[in-house]
């Protein structure tokens, strides 16, 4: 870490010294308001664990022809008998 220079990794510092500091590397992950965090403080965490649940509306524009069927039945020519 350069004495003047920005550190450029993300973590927590942990004890400042006069002529140093001690920082925990860590990635940080952003989450929403409504997302459930299934970690807890000091918890282990293992490879595959889930972090995070993310709640979320998928806007769902379907396909052009979703809404034909209804315009099909109108449409359709019936034969005379």
């Amino acid at each position: 870490m350069a004495k003047d220079g920005p550190y450029l990794q993300s973590g927590q510092v942990i004890i400042v010294y006069v002529d140093s500091v001690v920082i925990r590397s860590a990635k940080p992950y952003l989450a929403t308001p409504e997302a459930t965090v299934h970690g807890h403080y000091g918890k282990i965490l293992y490879e595959g664990d889930t972090l995070v649940t993310f709640i979320y509306e998928k806007s769902r524009s379907g396909d052009i022809t979703q809404g034909l069927p209804k315009v099909e039945q109108v449409l359709e020519v019936r034969s005379i008998k």
